[in-house]
């Protein structure tokens, strides 16, 4: 049995049933390591014009039907997979035979690409003989010539690249190369619908490709053999409304092998079947998990409950009758769903009160959070009284998911009141050095960490309650100290509102004249304006005053950085002694100074002496 020939024939019949492809393959091996080629035609009379050609290994192998399997395994010499590689690809066939009949069993095939065939090198070093996976050669004749142009294609895109150490994806990452990751894949025909995308790509073998910022070319990076769920998601403008109310104008469509799942807002599903049977009647499911943050699960609860009181729903256009599965009523009637809206929608009157514009992640709370979550209903928002040993006027961080809110416990008659730190005033006396106790702050103590962390911070009141504070030395050094500090989360947040407050903060400074030096709220007042505009000619004039007139060489400093007096600025900084250097980095000013990095000192600014902005 001449198992070179049958094999051979079985191959030239299975290209002969195809449109656009013709064979021309050696059955006595002539060549080194090939056997002929295929060929792929423009067009169905198979002209020489613009013939692609691709190479070819065949074999043939006798074996018993119960040896046919949907994938094998067959051994390749390691200098043919090289030739292979440096002469930008093959595929290679292997023809299972009956060992009996020598009737074509099963055809078998692999593409050979050069990245492929690169990383089995790679990964076989120092053996002769590599095993290798084939795959069944596709049925339908419009596959089998996909897989020659797909082949083809990629061939031409890697023969550049042969035998070459390649970067990966993560190293062209890492080093700021990386644009996009692209594949591609050459059909046959009109382009279908999008939503056929992943019922093509499926079982495919691909190659993935970088590409890099400046390139020219993509690079081949990866080779993806037979990928499987393949998955795409698509953001689609549509609107969804119960009786003319719009809920939704988008939805996220997630497009699988056998189903369509349009996702509406973060808990309802609408789920169809992938089918291209126009003709049948094409079953709808909708599933519902409430899921997402307060404000979505809210905004989901009322899109859910509107559906079921009407029976139905809008998606765009079209009319959809809301039939539950069984398991989803059943589900349903476990909990109501008007009690559950009415009981997140507390909780978003007690945040909302509290003044936190962070999303509660509800779905992201643990057991301890939710248990939290619903104390501060009844201790902040209904005024219930706690029992337990706390330190009156205590505060305390409550951290649920990722909210962190500051309260305080009051000592009352019967247990102690959980008050909202921003949302009630406390009489707080400071002694600094064993002097008279003055009137400060409640909120002289925060930090850069706090203003940037405590999501019911209120920065009207903080700012209200520093200026309703009768001044003294103390409290307007601490009133300097917290202005500084909002600069610096300003700085780190970027967030506009840091800087309203530390305006009106040095707004209400200036005023105090017998406690602050003019220079230093004039600083401050110029440094605010800096941070959002150029200065004008009189501020500039205003600052060279300072800066030719000043007694105290930081002040000076400072004037010389926000005139962007770069050498001048840094010359006479070193004049000064370490410690005073040291100290003026850690304010806010110094952020003009270029070329440096920015001190951190959470806590010093606030609680140092206030002799510089």
């Amino acid at each position: 049995m001449d198992l070179e020939k049958l094999a051979t024939s079985s191959i030239e019949r299975e290209i002969a049933k195809t449109d656009l492809l013709s064979s021309f393959i050696n059955s006595g091996d002539k060549e080194p390591c090939w056997d002929g080629h295929i060929y792929i035609h423009e067009d169905k009379l198979k002209t020489k014009k613009n013939i692609k050609k691709v190479a070819v290994q065949v074999k043939g192998k006798a074996v018993q039907k119960r040896n046919v399997h949907r994938k094998i395994s067959y051994p390749v010499s390691y200098n043919d997979l090289h030739a292979y590689m440096m002469n930008g690809g093959t595929v290679f066939f292997v023809v299972y035979l009956d060992s009996t009949t020598g009737d074509t069993l099963q055809v078998y095939c692999a593409g050979l690409l050069p990245v492929m065939i690169k990383e089995i090198l790679d990964a076989n070093k120092g053996k002769q003989k590599i095993s290798i996976k084939f795959h069944k050669f596709p049925v339908d004749s419009k596959r089998k010539t996909e897989f020659f142009l797909n082949f083809y294609e990629d061939a031409q895109k890697q023969a550049s690249f042969a035998g070459k150490a390649l970067p990966s994806i993560g190293e062209l990452a890492k080093q700021g190369l990386l644009e996009s990751i692209n594949i591609s894949y050459v059909g046959l025909g009109a382009c279908p619908d999008t939503r056929f995308f992943p019922k093509i790509l499926e079982g495919q073998s691909l190659t993935l490709y970088a590409v890099i910022k400046g390139g020219t070319a993509p690079i081949p990076v990866n080779y993806c053999d037979e990928i499987s769920h393949v998955e795409m998601r698509q953001n689609k403008d549509i609107e969804i409304s119960v009786r003319g109310h719009i809920y939704y104008t988008a939805v996220e469509t997630v497009t699988t092998v056998d189903t369509i799942e349009h996702h509406i807002g973060s808990s309802v599903i609408l789920s169809v079947p992938n089918s291209d049977d126009i003709g049948t009647k094409i079953p709808i499911h909708l599933h519902i998990n409430l899921n997402g943050t307060l404000t979505e699960q809210i905004k989901s609860l009322e899109f859910i409950i509107a559906m079921v009181q009407n029976k139905g729903f809008h998606f765009g256009d079209t009319e959809l009758p809301a039939e539950f599965p069984e398991a989803e009523i059943q589900r349903m009637k476990k909990f109501d769903s008007e009690k559950m809206l009415n009981n997140r929608k507390k909780i978003k009157e007690l945040l909302d009160s509290l003044n936190v514009k962070k999303d509660l992640e509800l779905s992201k709370c643990t057991e301890d959070d939710l248990k939290k979550l619903y104390q501060l209903l009844h201790i902040v928002g209904e005024h219930e009284i706690v029992q337990g040993n706390f330190e009156d006027g205590l505060v305390q961080v409550v951290k649920i998911a990722n909210i962190a809110l500051a309260v305080v416990y009051e000592k009352v008659k019967n247990g102690y009141q959980v008050s909202d730190y921003f949302g009630k005033h406390f009489d707080v006396k400071w002694s600094p050095d064993d002097t008279e106790p003055v009137d400060v702050s409640q909120f002289h103590m925060m930090s850069t960490k706090d203003y940037l962390t405590l999501d019911n911070l209120n920065l009207k009141r903080v700012v209200e309650d520093f200026c309703s504070i009768p001044p003294s030395g103390v409290h307007v050094e601490l009133s300097n100290n917290c202005m500084l500090t909002m600069l610096k989360a300003y700085d780190k947040s970027g967030n506009r509102e840091f800087l309203d407050a530390a305006r009106q903060m040095n707004n209400w400074l200036e005023k105090q004249t017998e406690f602050l030096p003019t220079q230093i709220s004039a600083l401050n007042r110029l440094q605010i304006e800096r941070r959002e505009r150029p200065l004008k000619f009189e501020e500039k004039s205003e600052l060279y005053s300072i800066a030719n007139n000043a007694i105290d060489k930081l002040n000076q400093v400072g004037a010389f950085l926000l005139l962007d007096e770069q050498e001048k600025a840094k010359a006479l900084l070193e004049t000064i002694d370490e410690d005073k250097q040291s100290y003026f980095k850690s304010f806010p000013i110094y952020r003009f100074c270029k070329d440096t990095e920015e001190v951190e000192a959470d806590g010093q600014t606030e609680n140092a002496d206030s002799e510089q902005g």
